[in-house]
């Protein structure tokens, strides 16, 4: 972009005047022999506070020691810290086992109650009504004959294995090492998504 210095009015007593005279004082240009200035080194910027800032052009940044830009396609792997340790929370391998069996747990639990029928003991059914207000039909639900013993035994089983699970993680010597607070919610956070914990749910999936 060519500029010419004619062209930029005067402002006296205008914040920008003070602009133009540090471009006529210390010019950020090269000079044509054509008296015609051509921005090469910086670019000058204007806020909505009518401050003036210098963003310094890419040939200033190689001047002053910036790396040059990597070529399209070529990928470079993060640094890595050989101090840094992988597992910042230090879970102990049984604890994260007995998660893992929980996960298996809750997730064969909540199959289970969506295959069940509706309610425990036989219960009539009711037809479905129209809102009065907004004339939405609200479902009803047909007679259901309830658990069968089979399957109100599976159903006992498995909420008992939760609760176990949930005890056993839970009253681990581990937790007496973060303090309580947030410190704790995000260790167990953690150790619900970490990455063994994870790899040990699908080795379970797998072996069942």
């Amino acid at each position: 972009m060519s500029v010419h210095v004619a062209d930029v009015p005067p402002l006296r007593g205008h914040p920008l005047d003070v602009g133009r005279r540090l471009l006529v004082a210390h010019p950020p240009w090269r000079a044509t022999s054509s008296r015609r200035i051509r921005s090469t080194s910086s670019a000058m910027r204007v806020t909505s506070s009518q401050t003036w800032k210098w963003a310094p052009s890419r040939s200033q940044d190689q001047r002053i020691g910036t790396p040059p830009r990597r070529p399209p396609g070529r990928e470079v792997s993060p640094p890595t810290r050989p101090n840094e340790p992988k597992d910042p929370y230090g879970f102990p391998a049984d604890l994260k086992d007995l998660q893992a069996r929980l996960h298996e747990a809750h997730a064969e639990y909540r199959a289970l109650i969506e295959a069940l029928p509706w309610p425990v003991e036989p219960l009539p059914g009711w037809p479905g009504r129209e809102h009065p207000h907004t004339g939405e039909v609200i479902p009803g639900r047909e007679d259901s004959p309830g658990y069968t013993p089979e399957q109100a035994a599976e159903e006992k089983r498995l909420w008992e294995l939760v609760r176990e699970l949930s005890i056993a993680v839970s009253t681990r010597p581990y937790w007496s090492k973060p303090e309580r607070g947030p410190e704790l919610v995000e260790a167990r956070m953690a150790l619900k998504h970490h990455p063994d914990v994870m790899a040990a749910l699908g080795d379970l999936a797998e072996a069942a």
